[in-house]
């Protein structure tokens, strides 16, 4: 994804490219090793068995409802699709501003081959803001509702409200909110490199970082690295969650070079902060051009080409509504 332009309430506009987020979607799965954590007892195989302290059954006219807020492309509810046990009943919603086409494209392919594989599934893809109130029919309903890398879309101040609202859909006492984001920017020299090359790659990507500023009281999150303890777990307890759970993992965890990791996740996170920068061109005082933009992005090709890269750490955050509130 990359930013356009920041709207009259102070949070970034994103134009969505729908290939990085499917690979961004990729990338997150290989880093976590899991769609859903492990401690939220959904079914997510035949051959699994759900939890023994599980209190969710699934029937035809009670099925298992599932929520991604910021869908996007899709790609996570559909993965999420392809993973349910074939017979089991599910409604699965993909909440964003602009939802995806499921007429055209590659998510509704993926859907026509799901209606076929999974006779009792339900997925639609619906328009909403999530700084708003959900619908209240939908309210209290879902056993999972999910959000993925959306803090770019809104304010510090903000991100307690729009959790409270995630929180309204869930059901109380059995329904769980997961959260996957990513923070702490780090810069790595992959390989060893002729003298110089390494420095000169980590100087643009810190140009990049700093150039950053601007949005850095916006935001918590993909584009912060936080220099001090944000204390997730304790917002959401404030917020009423309970089995709230914090999990970090880097994405330099898998070492596997065939899936190029490390220099898929760098052009694509690289590119989503040039994108932010571009909004600061011709900004008074901001001192950003389009020559420097560019000269900016060159480099940062060129540093990515001879193996510097960018890490970063995904953090899930996993919180279970209480029964009485």
């Amino acid at each position: 994804m990359t930013a356009s332009n920041a709207d009259d309430k102070g949070y970034l506009v994103i134009e969505e490219i729908p290939e990085r987020l499917d690979e961004q979607h990729t990338i997150t799965t290989q880093t976590l090793g899991f769609l859903v954590h492990p401690l939220i007892p959904i079914l997510l195989s035949p051959n699994d068995n759900p939890p023994s302290s599980s209190t969710l059954t699934f029937t035809p006219s009670t099925p298992l409802k599932i929520a991604d807020i910021g869908t996007g492309t899709g790609a996570w509810l559909l993965d999420i699709a392809a993973h349910l046990p074939p017979s089991l009943p599910a409604l699965l919603t993909g909440y964003d501003l602009v939802p995806p086409s499921t007429t055209t494209g590659h998510t509704a392919a993926a859907l026509t081959a799901l209606h076929k594989s999974h006779p009792n599934l339900t997925i639609q893809f619906l328009p909403h803001d999530m700084h708003h109130p959900f619908p209240t029919p939908e309210l209290a309903t879902y056993d999972l509702v999910a959000a993925r890398f959306v803090s770019s879309a809104m304010t510090r101040g903000q991100w307690k409200d729009v959790l409270g609202n995630v929180k309204q859909l869930v059901k109380p006492a059995t329904g769980w909110v997961q959260w996957i984001e990513s923070c702490n920017f780090r810069v790595y020299d992959s390989v060893p490199s002729v003298a110089g090359t390494a420095k000169v790659g980590k100087g643009v990507f810190r140009e990049v970082w700093e150039g950053l500023e601007p949005f850095r009281e916006l935001v918590i999150g993909l584009m912060v690295r936080e220099a001090r303890d944000v204390k997730r777990e304790e917002l959401w307890r404030s917020a009423g969650l309970v089995d709230v759970h914090e999990e970090v993992f880097s994405t330099d965890r898998i070492q596997d070079p065939t899936l190029q990791i490390r220099e898929k996740g760098t052009r694509n996170v690289m590119e989503c902060y040039l994108g932010c920068l571009e909004t600061l061109v011709g900004a008074e005082g901001s001192g950003w051009t389009k020559e420097r933009l560019e000269r900016v992005r060159g480099e940062v090709d060129a540093a990515i080409d001879k193996g510097v890269y960018h890490a970063l750490d995904q953090v899930c955050m996993i919180g279970r509504r209480p029964e009485e509130e």
